[in-house]
């Protein structure tokens, strides 16, 4: 008989360590796996000072404006698109100045003052210079809400030693900062704890990681909504019921609670009011002469029922600071008859801009500022 038993083989050192390997606790695999994790980070960190700037990180940048994930949108010196031309200090104006010889007005806002759709001397701040001595500079910045409204004002605006700021307040400029985009992921864990502790976006690292997070987070919670939550009001707003039914009007104005509809909610006024005493400090210190001018949302001009909660939010927190107050809404009003007014919910047509640029000339003169301010 022919013996089949294999002869015993010795385990060699190399292999009884590769057995000890195989059959290491897991939580020793885990622990070996952070610590090179930890030492790895600040290498990783010192590299990327070097070789990664913030521009590259947070940074999106289009034609004629630029993104920054922490601050918003600014517009970039000295770009076109598509007949708009950005000048080179940053405006949708002609070319300014250093040193101004004429009473200078600078008229601070959103897209609604930069004036989408209609040419640059149609703006109402270049035609409220048909009736005027004064200069006026348009100071419009789309996509943007109040804070980054004054984060522009004292990086471009206050070196050209504006006399007076005519700060032109939509609707919609209590909105979160950094784009409305932020309204999608308000409720996700990371973004919440990124915004509670922004000191974590000093790690080139961790913003590096976070951009490509958030950018993500956004595209994954819109891709499961019918509209953006900005946009939750368009339905109703065609149906157009809202003009002579006042409870249609309260369901729009509800719906629009990421927009235009944040002015009627009580919570909104605290952090306004805060954000404007800091734009009155900027210009008592710099000796600027400030006042605040009320930007109408086209469903009150149109709507047969009279919401003007905003407004009267908006003449107070004046009247607090001892600024003037133009509220445009009744002259728009009066105005609403044939040609309209508006291109959209909230720009205005060229003959909207007509009628605003008298509204804000008017003001000026009764203001006594035409000649300039003592």
């Amino acid at each position: 008989m022919v013996d089949t038993e294999q002869p015993r083989q010795t385990q060699r050192p190399d292999d009884e360590k590769q057995a000890a390997r195989v059959h290491r606790s897991p939580w020793k695999r885990l622990a070996v796996s952070l610590v090179t994790l930890i030492l790895a980070l600040p290498v990783a960190e010192f590299v990327s000072r070097f070789l990664i700037s913030d521009e590259d990180l947070n940074v999106i940048r289009y034609s004629t404006m630029t993104f920054h994930v922490n601050d918003g949108y600014e517009l970039i010196p000295n770009t076109e698109e598509d007949g708009v031309r950005i000048n080179s200090t940053g405006h949708r104006d002609r070319e300014i100045q250093a040193v101004n010889t004429a009473t200078r007005i600078l008229m601070l806002g959103d897209s609604i003052v930069f004036g989408p759709g209609v040419a640059q001397e149609d703006t109402f701040p270049k035609q409220a210079e048909e009736f005027l001595t004064a200069e006026c500079i348009n100071g419009g910045n789309p996509d943007t809400g109040i804070r980054e409204q004054i984060r522009i004002f004292k990086k471009r605006d206050l070196p050209l030693s504006p006399d007076i700021v005519l700060c032109c307040f939509y609707m919609n400029d209590s909105r979160p900062p950094a784009g409305f985009r932020s309204e999608f992921v308000k409720g996700n864990p990371i973004v919440r704890f990124t915004k509670r502790f922004p000191w974590t976006r000093r790690s080139m690292v961790y913003s590096m990681l976070y951009r490509f997070y958030f950018s993500w987070a956004i595209a994954d919670e819109a891709s499961r909504l019918p509209v953006s939550r900005r946009m939750e009001w368009l339905e109703i707003f065609q149906q157009e019921n809202w003009r002579g039914d006042p409870d249609t009007l309260q369901d729009l104005i509800d719906a629009a609670q990421y927009d235009w509809g944040a002015a009627w909610k009580p919570e909104t006024w605290p952090e306004v009011e805060s954000q404007l005493n800091q734009l009155n400090q900027l210009c008592t210190h710099h000796n600027i002469r400030p006042a605040l001018v009320a930007m109408p949302v086209s469903v009150q001009v149109n709507a047969e029922t009279e919401r003007r909660e905003p407004q009267e939010e908006l003449k107070n927190i004046a009247d607090e600071m001892n600024w003037p107050f133009l509220d445009l809404l009744d002259g728009l009003k009066r105005a609403n008859e044939g040609e309209d007014l508006f291109i959209d919910q909230c720009h205005l047509t060229v003959r909207g801009h007509r009628v605003v640029a008298k509204q804000v000339a008017e003001f000026v003169k009764k203001q006594g500022w035409d000649g300039g301010v003592e």
